[in-house]
């Protein structure tokens, strides 16, 4: 019998025994590759994974789902012992799933908490244009979490995600291209970051947080995300509104309260850069950021949630110009943080 498919007797006859064989093969040589360097692409991924390993043995007090808007809350201050499960870019439909297999494998904290922003209630990872199109913010990351204690379970159906997570190289976030995302794996390798904002939950101080370009770049990035669920799905509202009661049944049924405050700070010319951009594209009938928000509020406080609205805590018009205050234009420093959240603390029954 011949070793390889390629042989010259293989090639006159065909086997479909010996073609699925090197399939099967060749995919887990490429899933030991993905797992041997995907820590190195992802710096999230070490704390994240053990927590969801090594979730009926942590002793905290609170978790983070959702998106990096989480970093605006300084857990020391409110005397919380903590760990992130949040993602950068994260819709609602990861955040979900993450958080029920956290509490499958017996996490149990009395608090999850999230930094809801309007955005993500018109965002699916899972979302494309074509099958040629894969969205912007793939679900790699949300993948190697959920499937290391539920090797098939799916994001909302995303088998597609499912697929690209468990068999091409892992991908970051903004897009990269394979070959960009294993030479920062080998770079990382070679020469450990020390500090990730993803792990660290902080990020980088910008000379100026409301940048003209910085604002740009990040507006094209939302807007495509979201310009892609809502091409694809122009009812995406109804179903992140379903995930936030899915997650709010869950924290329910595992007596874990459920703290969301609705919307996120930001610098003002980076809201006004997205409703410009949401002009432009030809989707103000669709979007409705304010709308959304309203009816995530509703949503959750019926189904038990505490919920804080942004214009309890925070000024728009006057924080928001505040940019000592901001890592970046979406982003709050160590500074922006502990005044926010020492705007929350009388809304909070904590010891």
């Amino acid at each position: 019998m011949p070793l390889s498919i390629f042989s010259s007797e293989a090639a006159r006859s065909f086997s479909p025994f010996r073609t699925i064989l090197f399939a099967v093969v060749l995919l887990a040589a490429l899933k030991s590759l993905i797992w041997f360097y995907r820590d190195t692409v992802f710096p999230i991924m070490p704390n994240r994974l053990n927590s969801i390993q090594s979730a009926d043995r942590l002793d905290v007090s609170a978790v983070t789902i959702g998106a990096s808007y989480n970093v605006d809350i300084d857990f020391g201050l409110l005397g919380l012992t903590h760990v992130p499960l949040w993602l950068p870019a994260a819709d609602l439909f990861e955040a979900a799933e993450i958080f029920e297999q956290f509490l499958r494998r017996g996490g149990s904290p009395e608090y999850v908490f999230m930094v809801l922003d309007a955005n993500q209630l018109y965002q699916d990872n899972g979302a494309r244009q074509d099958f040629k199109a894969v969205n912007p913010a793939p679900r790699d990351a949300a993948y190697i979490l959920t499937t290391s204690s539920s090797p098939f379970a799916l994001i909302d159906g995303d088998i597609w995600g499912w697929m690209e997570a468990n068999f091409l190289p892992p991908r970051k976030i903004p897009l990269s291209s394979n070959s960009r995302a294993f030479h920062a794996a080998v770079m990382n390798v070679l020469d450990p970051p020390g500090r990730s904002p993803w792990a660290q939950f902080e990020f980088p101080q910008l000379p100026d947080p409301a940048g003209v370009e910085e604002i740009q770049q990040v507006t094209d990035f939302i807007m495509r995300l979201v310009k892609v669920a809502v091409d694809q799905d122009p009812e995406i509202l109804d179903r992140s509104i379903a995930a936030l009661q899915r997650i709010a049944v869950l924290a329910s049924g595992s007596k874990v309260e459920l703290i969301v405050i609705a919307g996120a700070p930001f610098v003002p010319p980076y809201e006004d850069a997205l409703d410009n951009a949401t002009r432009a594209a030809g989707l103000s009938s669709i979007i409705d950021r304010d709308f959304a928000l309203d009816r995530a509020i509703e949503a959750l406080g019926n189904a038990g949630a505490l919920v804080i609205p942004r214009s309890a805590v925070w000024d728009r018009d006057v924080d928001g110009k505040r940019l000592d205050w901001f890592a970046d234009n979406r982003h709050l420093n160590a500074h922006g943080a502990e005044v926010f959240t020492r705007r929350l603390m009388p809304f909070l029954s904590l010891p």
